[in-house]
């Protein structure tokens, strides 16, 4: 049996290596998540869930979907968060759903209730244009999805979905010591309700963008607020679109009508072109890009 086993494993290790270098592996009959991880090189993954205590929790489930990043993934986050084991377990926590879920089953901005106390929502994106698609956990890219263990599901994504959504596109501006000109102005042209509500991508524009503009153009915009409004109006797309989002579809149109193109560094509208200096942050309510000049 053991040298049956580890016969397929090598046909199967071929095989995927031949046709697909970037991803090698396929669980394999009667493997758990925890093997299943470990075949996948989720080296960094499973050392956070022993120094976090979870890996009694992941042997005994009967039922469980997570979302695996790379263990270069893990070297991104900042040293404040992995050195601290109560956060990592709630970061981890973040990336396991109860329940097995097949991806073919879910739809555009579907939450799926994480193990996180409270079950703190994943939220899952699509994008289609006429030749590709994409489909995002939280804005992770799900690059190999449905690998079926015996007491659950692994999805490979390409980041790891930090920080988690915990407040409104609203409180993310808010205690964002780089968006308080953002906060203001929303305040002054009456779009706080709108950030604190609905399905919307935010295109922040930092303190920097703002101290880019000509003399006196705030100044004047408060004087204005329907231009104001229309303005900041310019920075909203209803619809939420992380990175591969826009690498995926590319244009739309803003709260304001304007139309405008994208892609996972930049974003133009009209004859302005704003650098994404940080992508991603999700919301309860969407997704903040910060950019570094406002779209006037």
């Amino acid at each position: 049996m053991a040298t049956y086993s580890m016969t397929k494993l090598l046909i199967v290790c071929l095989v995927f290596t031949v046709l697909s270098p970037q991803c090698s592996y396929a669980c394999l009959d009667k493997m758990d998540v925890l093997k299943c991880i470990e075949f996948f090189q989720g080296n960094a993954f499973l050392q956070y869930v022993d120094s976090t205590g979870l890996r009694k929790t992941l042997r005994f489930t009967k039922d469980t979907t997570i979302f695996l990043p790379s263990s270069k993934a893990f070297k991104e986050l900042p040293p404040e968060v992995t050195s601290d084991n109560n956060t990592m377990r709630e970061l981890l926590l973040y990336h396991i759903l109860p329940k097995s879920i097949n991806t073919s089953t879910l739809t555009n901005e579907q939450l799926l209730p994480s193990s996180t106390p409270g079950g703190l929502p994943i939220r899952i994106n699509k994008y289609s244009n006429s030749n590709k698609t994409a489909m995002t956990s939280s804005g992770g890219l799900i690059i190999r999805s449905d690998e079926n263990a015996t007491n659950g599901v692994i999805n490979l994504i390409d980041r790891v979905m930090y920080p988690l959504p915990t407040g409104s596109l609203y409180e993310y501006v808010a205690n964002t010591a780089s968006y308080q000109t953002l906060l203001l102005l929303a305040a002054k042209a009456q779009l706080l309700d709108t950030l604190k509500g609905g399905l919307y991508t935010l295109f922040a524009p930092n303190e920097q963008a703002f101290s880019k503009l000509p003399s006196g153009t705030v100044a004047n915009l408060l004087s204005d607020i329907p231009k104001l409004k229309t303005v900041l109006e310019n920075h909203i797309v209803a619809s939420t679109m992380y990175s591969a989002g826009l690498q995926v579809v590319g244009t739309g149109k803003t709260l304001s009508g304007v139309e405008f193109s994208a892609n996972a560094t930049a974003v133009t509208l009209k004859n302005v072109t704003a650098t994404i200096e940080s992508a991603d942050r999700s919301a309860t309510n969407g997704v903040v890009h910060e950019i570094d000049t406002v779209l006037l």
